[in-house]
């Protein structure tokens, strides 16, 4: 898939709301049906996906926020400071290279759903925290151009399929 078409399934997904999942897990599922079983997995696979994504875009706005404080108080070396703060709340031992990695992400989150809205975090279901975190700069601005015209068009296609239907008395 190339990069744009990689894209433009981003932006498609974010677009396009996805079946609600059944919370209900006492639900019983045949044996003899395993493309439910899969279908079901799949679901909590996604759910799970777009949950962590939410969690890194929440984290991602309190990293800016706290950043921002740190530069209005005239503090020093701000992303350093910023760095070993956010470290202390990680489990003991973990690097301060892992500590980057992870406010990277973050802000990255923040970067892809703020121009497009975070209530749209929950329609990604083929897309994990990582696979979002090697979009490039290039790449947040072409999903950020294309989602408001895909967006149009879409609203433009609903319209029309409401009028359709009006028209023909239904």
């Amino acid at each position: 898939m190339s990069r744009k078409e990689r894209l433009l399934a981003f932006i498609y997904e974010v677009l396009t709301e996805v079946m609600k999942i059944n919370s209900n897990s006492s639900e019983v599922i045949l044996q003899d049906q395993p493309s439910m079983i899969l279908q079901k997995l799949s679901q909590k696979v996604d759910k799970a996906d777009s949950y962590a994504i939410y969690c890194y875009y929440e984290f991602g706005l309190a990293v800016i926020n706290h950043l921002n404080e740190l530069i209005e108080q005239g503090q020093k070396r701000t992303q350093n400071k910023l760095n070993t703060e956010v470290q202390r709340y990680l489990p003991t031992g973990t690097s301060l290279a892992v500590t980057k990695d992870k406010i990277k992400k973050a802000r990255k989150m923040v970067d892809i759903f703020s121009p497009i809205g975070p209530f749209r975090i929950h329609y990604v279901h083929s897309f994990s925290v990582d696979q979002l975190s090697y979009f490039k700069k290039d790449d947040i601005n072409f999903i950020k151009q294309n989602y408001q015209t895909l967006r149009r068009y879409e609203y433009a296609k609903h319209l029309e399929s409401v009028e359709s239907t009006s028209s023909r008395g239904i």
